[in-house]
């Protein structure tokens, strides 16, 4: 038996309600990935691709060229140590989570025509 047009209305607003709830949680990663950055520079991802931080550190900032490994402080009182190299393996996490997240979009539109909505969200989940 088809449901009724209160309850069809009923659901349309749960769906709504949780997939704006899904997008604030979910999609925090790809949209505030500027803030992210700084705070993986931080923590010291891929700061293994820098070399030696102790000669570093030890070196003068004013010294160090803009392609080389830079001292960086975002915080007061917290010093962090960077390179191009460094840059380029978080820039290419964000391009790739960009583009897996664009580029699905399409087949999971076709999962959602072909087999409906909560099918795909229950499998999702």
């Amino acid at each position: 038996m088809a449901p009724s047009m209160y309850e069809a209305y009923q659901r349309r607003k749960w769906l709504m309600v949780t997939n704006t709830v899904e997008n604030v949680l979910f999609s925090a990663v790809l949209l505030g990935w500027s803030s992210l950055l700084q705070i993986l520079k931080n923590e010291g991802f891929y700061s293994g691709l820098c070399g030696d931080p102790a000669a570093v550190a030890d070196a003068d900032v004013d010294s160090i060229s803009s392609n080389d490994t830079a001292i960086h402080s975002w915080i007061p009182g917290h010093a962090h140590v960077g390179c191009q190299e460094q840059d380029q393996r978080l820039n290419l996490a964000f391009t790739v989570g960009s583009f897996l997240m664009s580029g699905s979009t399409f087949p999971i539109g076709r999962a959602i025509d072909k087999i409906g909505y909560r099918r795909v969200r229950f499998v999702g989940a």
